[in-house]
């Protein structure tokens, strides 16, 4: 569906979501911090605290995006 979005609406930016919940490799999913605290509360919604650092991660990964 989202492909079919992106055609539809080219001006509009993707940003995928493994590209700041893992590592490059693919291997690591980062779900918690060193205190054990969730990042996500079910399979894609964020708690609070993961909010806070992927919204970190989106804000690095801002210049790399394409804004049409």
């Amino acid at each position: 569906m989202i492909e079919e979005i992106a055609k539809e609406f080219p001006e509009v930016s993707r940003l995928n979501r493994n590209a700041y919940t893992m590592d490059a490799s693919g291997q690591t999913c980062f779900a918690i911090d060193e205190k054990l605290s969730k990042y996500f509360c079910d399979y894609g919604h964020h708690t609070l605290a993961g909010a806070k650092i992927f919204g970190g991660q989106v804000d690095r990964l801002r210049p790399l995006i394409e804004y049409h």
